[in-house]
C-alpha cells in the first residue's frame, strides 16, 4: 500500500511505495528493492522500498531523495558543502522508519 511521509520544512509529502501490488500496478518489477524519483506528470516525489524494513536500502534511497528534494527547492549542494543533504536524508529515514515500518528509533 502506498502511503506518505511529510517533509515539514518544505510543506510537502513523499509517496512511499512498499507493496508488491502497488509496484506492479505502476509497471515496476515486484523484486525492485528500491528507487527514488520525481513524477513530472503528477508533480510528486516517490520512493520505492522493500515490503519489509531494510536499513541499507532505505538509507540509499533516502540519499537520492534528499538530493532531489533539495535541488527541487533550490538548495544547491556540492561535494564540499552537503550538510543540507545529510540532514534531510536523516529526516527522511526517520520518517520512513517510524511512519511506514512502525519501528522505533
Amino acid at each position: 500500500m502506498s502511503t506518505y511521509i511529510d517533509i515539514d520544512i518544505f510543506d510537502m509529502q513523499i509517496t512511499v511505495i512498499t507493496s508488491n501490488a502497488d509496484k506492479k500496478a505502476m509497471g515496476w518489477d515486484e523484486d525492485d528493492l528500491g528507487m527514488a524519483g520525481y513524477s513530472e506528470e503528477q508533480n510528486a516525489f516517490f520512493i520505492v522500498l522493500p515490503t519489509k524494513w531494510d536499513e541499507s536500502t532505505t538509507y540509499h534511497e533516502a540519499h537520492h531523495m534528499a538530493r532531489m528534494v533539495n535541488e527541487h527547492y533550490g538548495i544547491k549542494t556540492t561535494a564540499q558543502c552537503h550538510e543540507a543533504d545529510a540532514y534531510l536524508m536523516e529526516y527522511i529515514v526517520r520518517q520512513i522508519k517510524t511512519t511506514i515500518y512502525k519501528r522505533k528509533l
